[in-house]
């Protein structure tokens, strides 16, 4: 059983746009760390090597998996104890059924959207 995989060109271009603003969100921050190494704002530099010496006092590698053990333990309690599910999983945005969608009859046309929207904004 082979899936008729249809090229999605809407689909390329998201993905191609969330790569593209990951990397821009990495080039940032590599560039905030070299500012702060290059002392070019020296108050900014000053409260980031303060941050590093109070991290580095205080962090210890045991509490990395302590950490991670309360944020699972917190997600538990949220779904299985208190019966509130996911919010992801509740508002549908990690839907895997795009393509039953695309072929609803009951979905409008982009002019009915569009007399729709006139519509609106002249009353």
């Amino acid at each position: 059983m082979e899936e008729d995989c249809k090229f999605k060109k809407a689909l390329l271009l998201n993905n191609f746009q969330r790569v593209w603003r990951l990397v821009q969100s990495i080039i940032a921050t590599a560039e905030f760390v070299n500012s702060c190494f290059t002392w070019k704002n020296p108050r900014r530099s000053g409260i980031a090597f303060l941050a590093f010496l109070v991290i580095v006092w205080n962090f210890e590698l045991y509490m990395l998996p302590i950490s991670l053990l309360m944020l699972i333990m917190k997600t538990y309690v949220d779904v299985f104890v208190r019966r509130q599910p996911l919010a992801a999983v509740e508002s549908g945005k990690y839907n895997d059924d795009d393509d039953e969608t695309e072929d609803e009859p009951n979905k409008p046309s982009l002019m009915q959207r569009i007399s729709a929207l006139q519509d609106v904004l002249t009353k």
